[in-house]
């Protein structure tokens, strides 16, 4: 090896090292020497949100006006044919719910039935959004552990009387898909 390639060689190596010495922390001293190392631990932001069966599965509520029991138009609530489990886990104490209904429509030939006919009834630590725009409020899942978790009711108010027929076919499930989104503020 030449001795330009040598010194070229040690220069480099000397470069590279540098930083290393600059960083590195040691000392010397009689009986005992000491040693500083920094620790930092980076947590991301996550959030968890489930409705319904687990999985890729999208869950059908459906509602049954059958003219003998539930009338149409009559002012008497329904209740949906099933109610859901939802869980929320965060490490932020600042979530909020909201629904997307854009897209969605409850729509058999011309007429549509709103989105605000239908309501949310919560049952345990999730303050269910509105299907009309209407966030959850702001919720705290470090209040638990990290973990909210709730059961979700719905109703049709049923105050209007609507033609016959199927609302809210075409979805994932066989109906109009609501989008709930939970998001770290």
């Amino acid at each position: 090896m030449t001795l330009r390639k040598l010194m070229l060689t040690s220069v480099t190596a000397a470069a590279f090292c540098a930083p290393m010495l600059a960083s590195a922390d040691s000392s010397s001293g009689t009986g005992s020497a000491a040693a500083d190392l920094d620790f930092t631990i980076t947590i991301d932001d996550y959030v968890f949100l489930q409705i319904g069966s687990a999985g890729t599965t999208t869950d059908l509520i459906t509602f049954n006006i059958d003219g003998a029991t539930n009338i149409a138009g009559d002012n008497a609530a329904i209740a949906g044919d099933q109610t859901v489990a939802v869980t929320l886990t965060a490490n932020s104490n600042n979530i909020e719910i909201t629904a997307d209904i854009s897209g969605a429509t409850l729509t058999n030939g011309t007429s549509t039935i709103p989105w605000s006919d239908i309501s949310i009834i919560g049952s345990g630590d999730i303050n269910p959004p509105t299907l009309n725009g209407t966030s959850s409020g702001p919720l705290d899942p470090n209040t638990s552990g990290g973990t909210l978790t709730d059961t979700w009711s719905f109703e049709y108010i049923n105050d209007t009387y609507y033609a016959p027929g199927t609302y809210g076919t075409g979805g994932a499930a066989g109906g109009a898909v609501v989008t709930f989104t939970a998001t770290s503020l």
